[in-house]
């Protein structure tokens, strides 16, 4: 415990680090027991299987109310497929959400900016194990090895190019160029900060997306420790989080008959003997 302390380390400079909260496992539960009054914080069993049943049955904006403030030092590439939950229609009131939810929706975020004061000399260099070429059937990760030469090459290149573009920024700087117009050299591997404010529900939502296999690398590191601090601050709701959500599966009506005809046969019968917690499942489906 008390991991949502230590500024957690990612990649070669980056970090997660905690800044606050608002909150905890038992808030979600207070919210929803407005409706009828009971008390929160009596028995942990009920609280337990409440904070089971909101998850589990989608009734999941209790955990709204708590909240958590965050920062991240990461560079720039990084940054934009973190932020990149959308919206789909401005124009009106009505906002049609993807099926990535809508982080930046319900995020407060304020990043360093390039125009009020110097970017850092900070560049993001990939290890030779993380050098990787195009996977073969998922067009955005990368996928195969590579050869050690060409390793060699990629990250000997990035390393020359961020320091020549870093010179040069320095050097408009110096001849009066503006901030704001100078930092149009940098690279997408600069680093930069931003502080991340949302609710424990969109938290969760987030690590949804962004702590899973297929998953670009370096994004993924980023969300594996932010899952760190979550789970230190809200481990009971990590928890029901983790068992119906990131370890849960999904069934479209073809795949749930499917399944029936594969456990029981086409014709399934419901007096038939079944393996301890099997029937309880198949009613579900």
């Amino acid at each position: 415990m008390n991991n949502h302390n230590k500024i957690l380390k990612v990649l070669d400079h980056g970090s997660v680090s905690y800044v606050a909260h608002m909150g905890d496992d038992l808030s979600p539960l207070s919210s929803a027991r407005m409706s009828t009054g009971n008390p929160t914080g009596i028995d942990e069993n009920k609280d337990n299987n409440l904070r089971n049943h909101l998850w589990k049955s989608n009734h999941t904006s209790p955990f709204e109310q708590s909240e958590l403030v965050l920062e991240l030092k990461c560079p720039l590439y990084v940054l934009h497929q973190l932020s990149r939950h959308r919206t789909l229609d401005y124009s009106t009131n009505n906002y049609w959400e993807t099926v990535d939810e809508t982080f930046r929706k319900y995020t407060s975020q304020n990043e360093f900016s390039g125009r009020y004061a110097s970017m850092e000399d900070c560049f993001y260099i990939p290890d030779m194990e993380h050098i990787k070429g195009q996977h073969k059937t998922n067009k955005q990760n990368s996928g195969e090895d590579l050869n050690a030469s060409t390793k060699e090459w990629f990250k000997s290149t990035i390393q020359k190019i961020s320091k020549e573009y870093y010179d040069v920024y320095r050097q408009a700087l110096e001849l009066g160029v503006a901030r704001e117009l100078a930092r149009i050299f940098l690279p997408l591997s600069t680093y930069t900060k931003i502080q991340l404010k949302a609710n424990l529900l969109n938290w969760l939502k987030f690590l949804n997306l962004r702590d899973r296999d297929d998953v670009q690398m370096q994004t993924r590191e980023y969300a594996k420790a932010v899952a760190v601090i979550v789970k230190d601050l809200f481990p009971k709701s990590y928890a029901v989080f983790e068992e119906h959500t990131m370890g849960g599966v999904q069934l479209s009506a073809t795949e749930r008959n499917l399944l029936k005809t594969y456990l029981c046969g086409v014709a399934w019968d419901k007096t038939k003997a079944l393996p301890e917690g099997m029937g309880r499942l198949l009613n579900r489906l």
